[in-house]
């Protein structure tokens, strides 16, 4: 996730106008135990793009068995948690 992934506030994303792409990072996801949420931005002249996002109550587990190689993005995850 350390390219079409993101960090905000209290979740880590992933986007993609591929549905299949995000339906199987959303299923790897789940063979770790961690649950996540697809959602659909429309938008207008473009294609739409899918989204699965981690929120904070599996950040813990996201953060074991994945993490970002990123260091901006680890430095906000880890601020996120408390552990920095």
């Amino acid at each position: 996730m350390d390219t079409d992934g993101h960090v905000d506030s209290s979740s880590v994303g992933f986007t993609s106008i591929s549905k299949e792409l995000i339906d199987n990072m959303e299923d790897i996801l789940a063979a770790f135990g961690i649950s996540s949420k697809i959602s659909l931005r429309k938008r207008i002249d473009r294609q739409d793009l899918y989204l699965v996002r981690v929120r904070k109550p599996e950040l813990n587990k996201y953060l074991k068995f994945f993490g970002f190689s990123n260091s901006r993005k680890k430095k906000k995850l880890l601020q996120i948690l408390d552990l920095q």
